[in-house]
C-alpha cells in the first residue's frame, strides 16, 4: 500500500482511515505509528461519481441506497458514494470540497461505511465512570449531550462521545469504537459550560448547534457498559425508572443510526440479537423530566442516587 498516494491519514471508530482531504472533525495520525490491517482500511478519493444509483431505496430527498452502495447529494454541496464499506468517492465537481460536504462525509459517510461492514453505528452520549460506562439516548434535544458533558465535568470523569459510538460485535470480541473528535451543544449549554459561541463553529446540519473539539478515545470492551438511561421530558413528573428488558431492547433498537441500512444491508437479524443479548445484560432507566423547571443539576444528582443503588 502506498501510504504517500494519501496526504491524511486518520484512524476512526477503529478504522485506518486514508483521504485525499482534510476531515477536521478527525485527529491526523502520524503515518509510522500506523499498523495496517487491510480488512480495516478505507479510502477517501476523489473521481467520477454517478447521479443516480441503479436498483436503490430513496431515503431522503438527497440520499439512495442499495445493499452495498449510497449516494448522497449534499444540500448546497456536492456528490458522494460510498462502498461496499471500503471507499468514499467524492466528485470532481467539488475538488476543494467545501466544508458542508466534509460535515455529511464525517457525519453521514462514516456510519454508512460502518452498516456496510456490519458494524451498529448507535446515537448516543457515553461517559467512562468508575462504576462502567453509562450511555444516554433520547431523542434529538432530549438532553443527551448536555447530561453526558454535565456528568464529565462535575465527577471528572471521561467523556467518550456525545452522538455516535459504534459497536463491533465479532465471535472473536466486541468492543465500542469512538472517533470523531468533537460534541455537538446547543447554545444555552455551550454557553452554561463556559464556551464562548463566537468562537465555535456552526454545524451545517443543525445551525443551532456548535462544535467543542474533545480528546480522541480508544475503543472500549462492549461488557463495560453496564447503564442505559433514556432522557424524555414530562408535564409533571421527575423521576428515574428501571425498565425492563423489553423496553430496553426497544430502546436500543431505536438508537440505531441510519436504521434504515440495517434492512437494506441485511443485517437486521444481526442487530436485533445483538440489542437483545445488551437489553438482557445491561439495566436501563428512564428519566423523566419536567422542561420548564429542568435543572441540569438535580437532574444528574437524581441519575447518580437511582444508577448506584
Amino acid at each position: 500500500m502506498e501510504l504517500n498516494e494519501y496526504p491524511y491519514k486518520y484512524k476512526v471508530y477503529d478504522i485506518i482511515f486514508l483521504s485525499r482531504i482534510k476531515l477536521s472533525d478527525l485527529t491526523l495520525l502520524d503515518s509510522s505509528s500506523l499498523d495496517f490491517q487491510g480488512s480495516k482500511v478505507v479510502r477517501l478519493e476523489i473521481g467520477d461519481v454517478p447521479t443516480e444509483l441503479k436498483g436503490a431505496i430513496k431515503l431522503a430527498s438527497w440520499m439512495d441506497a442499495n445493499a452495498s452502495e449510497c449516494l448522497c447529494k449534499v444540500p448546497g454541496g456536492s456528490r458522494f458514494i460510498v462502498r461496499e464499506g471500503v471507499s468514499i468517492v467524492v466528485d470532481t465537481d467539488d475538488a476543494e470540497t467545501s466544508q458542508r460536504t466534509r460535515d455529511y462525509i464525517v457525519g453521514i459517510g462514516l456510519p454508512v461505511i460502518a452498516h456496510q461492514r456490519a458494524l451498529i453505528p448507535l446515537h448516543v452520549s457515553m461517559v467512562d465512570t468508575p462504576y462502567g460506562i453509562w450511555a444516554f439516548a433520547g431523542k434529538s434535544g432530549a438532553g443527551k449531550s448536555t447530561t453526558a458533558i454535565a456528568i464529565s465535568k462535575k465527577k471528572g470523569w471521561r467523556l467518550l462521545c456525545d452522538d455516535l459510538a459504534i459497536l463491533n460485535v465479532t465471535p472473536s470480541g466486541s468492543f465500542i469504537d469512538f472517533g470523531v473528535n468533537k460534541v455537538k451543544l446547543w447554545a444555552d449549554a455551550a454557553a452554561g459550560f463556559g464556551y464562548h459561541t463566537a468562537s465555535l463553529r456552526r454545524d451545517p446540519v443543525r445551525p443551532e448547534k456548535y462544535h467543542v473539539t474533545v480528546d480522541p478515545v480508544d475503543s472500549m470492551p462492549l461488557d463495560k457498559l453496564n447503564k442505559l438511561v433514556h432522557l424524555t421530558w414530562s408535564e409533571s413528573e421527575q423521576s428515574v425508572l428501571e425498565m425492563r428488558p423489553a423496553g430496553s431492547f426497544q430502546i436500543l433498537m431505536n438508537c440505531i443510526h441510519l436504521p434504515e441500512f440495517i434492512s437494506i444491508t441485511g443485517n437486521l437479524n444481526f442487530a436485533q440479537r445483538t440489542m437483545y443479548d445488551m437489553s438482557s445484560r445491561i439495566k436501563s432507566f428512564e428519566h423523566r423530566r419536567i422542561k420548564n423547571q429542568f435543572n441540569v443539576d438535580q437532574s444528574i444528582d437524581l441519575v447518580f442516587k437511582r444508577l448506584l443503588e
